[in-house]
């Protein structure tokens, strides 16, 4: 990769008094006492005689000002065989007298940026013979190391006390960073981003969970490493092993479900299997909320549901960006999870829609395929809605960016709610809107775009008629009481 080239200074013998560990923000890993005993043991039998070549960086300095004939007047951060440091520096405190080298043959390289440093950290212990190997917990802490270093944060201590940033820039930036760290480097098909969100979508997700639930991870990762936990298999952890926390479920379910297995009050296997049947449960009521949708006879029902329907919008004229890959949408923007970002690839001309695809390639339509109150059925007689009058002067009272709301059937169509959509294009001819949806945080009363499994869902199509008001947010995206009270008796 030309981009570490450019900081590669060459492989000199370096003093091992000479050698530290690495920032938090550029630690791979934490070290671990034992494989740092069993390399103390394999040096002093071989008098330190070793063929490992150690991996070395001096964070401030430029290649331009080190100079190669005074390699001993600098520190270098180890980011590649700290536990090899530790366990020279160790045995030289302990019994100087046991080894026979003062130096360790490395590769320098000077200011590495932090991403690039844990990416050649990573590729060292990957083919290194005595090197440990990664865990999952281990690349997890460094994914959420690499979020709150982006932030601004000086402390580690920071990752388990302080909620994860949520800035839409900070977390660009992280992923961007992940992607260089993690290898995503993209091919002719795939952009790197899309390329680490196939491949780590899940241990994303599981870096930036709120702190108490994160907390319960670090403490549920090492005790199945010990295996502790009641029930567990008998497997290194993976990410998928944590399946059972849900990105739809509430962060206090997430935490007592952590602190059952943690205490060996809940069987993971009962576990594991109730969460399977949950999503189970679930995916069969989309579909029976979609086939019910289907049979829906209001102009876009059908349309936002099927994906043929979704490819004839693309002959007429439309520009759908979405392939069977679910690759990312040529001349995207990094990131469509923004409300910025969907602006941006949305022409409100031509109506272009910027669909989201899941790791499968399929789209998730879970808004779409729940049924909405629609004025359909009126007779005859009821009341023209001022949205009909106006369209039929050649206006519309809607325009991009209002926010509007839709009664949506819950519960089996038990009950009406609200529904709350994002105008990001307006199709006159049509008297359509395409709408994206948002919902409210539980913890903090902020509306954000509606996600399922880390993805905004894509846009939808609504007709003017099935529109029951319009509302208006505050700057920080929560919603008025009055508004909300407008909303919901709109929808009675």
């Amino acid at each position: 990769m030309a981009a570490i080239k450019r900081h590669y200074m060459g492989a000199f013998d370096i003093p091992i008094k000479r050698l530290v560990e690495p920032a938090w923000k550029r630690l791979v890993r934490a070290a671990d006492p034992q494989h740092v005993s069993n390399l103390k043991q394999r040096f002093i039998a071989s008098s330190g005689q070793m063929t490992t070549v150690l991996i070395g960086n001096i964070p401030e300095m430029t290649t331009e000002h080190y100079d190669r004939t005074r390699v001993d007047r600098y520190r270098y951060e180890v980011i590649g065989g700290n536990h090899t440091r530790i366990a020279l520096q160790e045995i030289l405190r302990d019994t100087p007298e046991k080894l026979d080298v003062a130096s360790v043959h490395m590769h320098i390289y000077c200011g590495l940026p932090d991403d690039l440093a844990k990416r050649v950290g990573m590729a060292h212990n990957n083919v290194m013979n005595y090197s440990k190997p990664e865990t999952t917990l281990d690349q997890l802490i460094s994914m959420r190391a690499s979020l709150y270093n982006k932030a601004g944060f000086t402390r580690a201590g920071d990752m388990s006390s302080v909620e994860p940033p949520a800035e839409k820039k900070t977390k660009d930036a992280w992923k961007e960073g992940l992607a260089v760290m993690l290898r995503c480097d993209g091919d002719e098909e795939t952009k790197p981003r899309k390329q680490l969100n196939n491949r780590h979508r899940r241990s994303i997700s599981l870096a930036e969970m709120p702190c108490a639930v994160w907390n319960g991870i670090t403490e549920f990762a090492k005790k199945w490493e010990e295996r502790r936990i009641l029930g567990q298999k008998k497997t290194e952890l993976k990410p998928t092993h944590l399946g059972f926390l849900d990105d739809d479920d509430e962060t206090a379910k997430q935490v007592s479900t952590l602190q059952g297995l943690n205490n060996g009050e809940l069987d993971y296997k009962e576990v594991m299997q109730t969460s399977e049947a949950n999503k189970s449960e679930k995916k069969k009521n989309k579909q029976k909320m979609k086939a019910a949708a289907l049979q829906k006879d209001g102009d876009g029902g059908a349309e936002e549901l099927d994906p043929e329907g979704a490819k004839n919008d693309k002959n007429d004229g439309g520009d759908d960006e979405s392939d069977l890959g679910g690759l990312e949408p040529e001349g995207a923007k990094k990131d469509n999870d923004d409300r910025g970002d969907e602006d941006a690839d949305v022409d409100l001309q031509t109506e272009n829609r910027n669909l989201l695809a899941n790791e499968d390639g399929t789209l998730d339509k879970i808004r779409t395929s729940n049924k909405r109150k629609s004025s359909e059925q009126e007779p005859p007689s009821a009341p023209v809605r001022k949205s009909q009058r106006s369209a039929a002067h050649g206006e519309s009272q809607y325009k991009a960016d209002d926010f509007v709301v839709v009664p949506g059937n819950v519960n089996d169509g038990d009950d009406i709610e609200a529904w709350f959509g994002r105008v990001v294009s307006v199709n006159l001819a049509q008297k359509k809107l395409r709408l994206v949806w948002y919902v409210p945080d539980n913890q903090t009363g902020i509306y954000e775009r509606e996600k399922s499994n880390g993805q905004s869902l894509p846009a939808t199509t609504c007709a003017f008629r099935d529109v029951a008001t319009t509302v208006v947010f505050d700057k920080d995206m929560t919603l008025p009481v009055e508004e909300w009270v407008k909303a919901t008796n709109a929808c009675r």
